[in-house]
């Protein structure tokens, strides 16, 4: 009987990041694919702010609401264009408070609303074991469903962060808590593992290797003969911490070797700034003509790239696996990179490969380049290729998952029953009625504007948004807003109203002044006075009714989505109206849809793919 296996994963595709935690969404396709039921729980933060007095109530609050919601079935959903195709996923809101995170703080709120989804989840569909990615947070929060299901808990460490967190004495010693009795900790590579280890004071041999899973059969190889002389690839993010620097620094060197040689980088931006550096980085360097910068793009041009392309590049300083380097070799693409440590072990050290540079600096990377630029004839695209799929392939990999849990699940408690495999409960409600989109509330507007603005314009039109009036000034300073109905309140109007009609401002502090205000006109003096005492109830209440005219205006949708905090406790009088507590946040909210968000820099999909996948290539691609 093949497990039902909750998949807990803060990393992992959404539609505004649909590159984040690829690797585990690659494992539990490969995991469905072998036959196992799988459910994944990912977490979708947001924050409570305001007075850091009342943080801890109003975010308890907010945080007890939301775990009556998440553990309705309408929290899973379906996506179809990001993550594993069809793979049931929920978004867990998290509420976090930026001036508490400590490490036991950050686990407590992550945990807080997975134990009520798990909880319901396990209702309506057993769950067998528990596999988090990462121990902090999502194997540490997952320590109380698994301990109340009695179920196992294994947690795969990909994090390059885990090592240097565990220097904190209080993340040391919860960390020691992931193994023991029904626990296990892996690591995706074995350099990862002896620092994890290391750090516990454990034998390095305690925590075991599970690598992540290839998608081999998405990188065919591609032939020798039909490579792009001089063609230097990279792909992922161009954050500073992937040596970015160091790449361009190392193209320089190569290209005084070289003068041929192109380096094309495919990836997410980092941000603003830091894409502004690596282009005045390459001008100042002199070879920005030779180096094309372009967005993420989807699996499929990326494969096309890495079949034409002569070496892969791989500059970052510390590396947990290195998937784009496995998915270059299966491509047939040798690899140069830097002695990172889950990349060197994929490499290797023999040069069948690649190469590993002797260091992280530039002039090591660039002489490793020149070194598989060299004997670029004499690398074998089949053997490559062959080499990722007996080590690394999706198949493999799932049956050692497998495998694992088995044993895992055996030593707790034998055998698995008969149960159904896929029930209908953990649909969302969204594939089995019409959807209709929820009320926004979301009343700090410049924030509501930030967090909906990559949302499918389709999609954006339909909404109904709630905020306060902006606050940013003349109505020009506000940000482009997405589409949909945006409905704006002042909820200080009607008490500004009534203060005026009441002859102005109340009377400050005490003395002569107040007592002749008094005198003259003491009914109006004591309508003010109690006009202040029930200013906070006036305000509630001109928001409730406003909420309750949004909610009707909007055709009285069955669920109100709020977008932080503070939103989740002033939209609980409308609950009582009718609609329920969406039980996510906007990641939850875009479910089926477009994988890549509109205006997203990308590379041109379709030029792209003509272009790589080209027979004649004679013609150089345009740069």
């Amino acid at each position: 009987m093949s497990p039902h296996v909750l998949v807990v994963a803060r990393w992992y595709p959404s539609y505004d990041d649909p590159g984040r935690g690829s690797f585990v969404a690659d494992q539990v396709a490969a995991l469905r694919d072998a036959g196992a039921t799988v459910t994944v729980a990912s977490f979708d933060p947001t924050g409570v702010r305001g007075s850091e007095a009342t943080r801890p109530t109003r975010g308890a609050a907010a945080a007890s609401l939301l775990a009556a919601a998440v553990g309705r079935p309408g929290a899973v959903s379906r996506p179809r264009s990001w993550g594993a195709p069809d793979v049931p996923v929920a978004r867990l809101p998290v509420i976090l408070d930026g001036s508490r995170r400590r490490p036991a703080d950050v686990i407590e709120a992550h945990g807080r609303v997975l134990l009520p989804f798990g909880l319901a989840l396990h209702e309506r569909q057993p769950v067998d074991i528990v596999h988090a990615h990462t121990g902090l947070p999502d194997g540490l929060a997952s320590v109380g469903l698994a301990d109340r299901l009695e179920i196992p808990l294994l947690t795969t460490e990909h994090a390059s962060t885990a090592p240097d967190e565990l220097t904190d004495p209080e993340a040391r010693d919860a960390y020691r808590t992931l193994l023991g009795r029904r626990r296990r900790v892996v690591a995706v590579s074995r350099s990862l593992g002896r620092e994890v280890a290391e750090r516990l004071g454990f034998e390095a041999h305690e925590i075991d290797v599970l690598p992540n899973a290839v998608p081999v059969a998405a990188f065919p190889p591609g032939r020798l003969e039909g490579r792009e002389s001089g063609e230097l690839l990279y792909v992922g993010s161009r954050k500073a911490t992937k040596g970015i620097d160091t790449l361009l620094r190392a193209f320089a060197e190569v290209r005084l070797e070289r003068p041929g040689a192109r380096l094309w980088l495919i990836g997410g931006a980092g941000t603003t700034d830091d894409e502004a550096r690596w282009r005045a980085l390459a001008d100042e360097l002199g070879v920005a003509p030779a180096v094309q910068f372009d967005g993420r793009t989807d699996r499929t041009v990326v494969a096309s790239a890495m079949r034409h392309a002569s070496v892969f590049v791989h500059p970052s300083r510390r590396e947990t696996f290195g998937m784009v380097a496995a998915e270059a070799l299966a491509s047939g693409l040798p690899v140069a990179a830097t002695p990172s440590g889950g990349v060197e072990e994929i490499v290797g050290r023999d040069g069948r490969f690649g190469e590993i540079a002797t260091s992280n600096d530039p002039t090591a990377l660039a002489e490793a380049v020149l070194r598989v630029l060299a004997r670029r004839p004499m690398f074998e695209p089949a053997e490559m290729h062959a080499h990722v799929e007996t080590s690394f392939a999706a198949p493999a990999v799932a049956a050692r998952t497998l495998a694992t849990y088995r044993r895992m699940i055996d030593a707790v408690r034998g055998a698995l029953p008969e149960r159904p495999t896929a029930p209908t409960t953990t649909m969302s409600h969204r594939e089995v009625a019409p959807f209709r989109a929820p009320l926004i509330v979301g009343l700090v507007r410049e924030l509501a504007i930030g967090r909906l603005a990559a949302l499918p314009p389709e999609l954006a039109a339909q909404l109904t948004v709630v905020t306060y009036e902006s606050a940013v000034g003349a109505p020009g300073d506000e940000p482009a807003r997405p589409a949909g109905d945006w409905r704006s309140v002042d909820p200080e109007r009607p008490y500004r109203d009534r203060l005026a009609a009441l002859g102005g401002a109340a009377r400050a502090g005490g003395g002569v002044g107040r007592l002749l205000s008094a005198a003259r006109a003491p009914k109006a003096e004591l309508e003010r006075r109690e006009l202040i005492a029930h200013r906070d109830e006036l305000r509630r209440q001109t928001i409730d009714e406003f909420l309750v005219a949004s909610w009707e205006a909007a055709g009285r949708p069955p669920q109100v989505l709020a977008l932080d905090a503070d939103d989740v406790t002033i939209v609980a009088p409308l609950l009582g109206a009718g609609p329920e507590l969406a039980p996510g946040g906007r990641r939850w909210l875009v479910a089926p849809g477009c994988s890549i968000p509109p205006g997203t820099p990308a590379v041109n999909l379709r030029a792209v793919r003509d272009a790589v996948e080209s027979t004649r290539l004679a013609a150089p691609r345009a740069r």
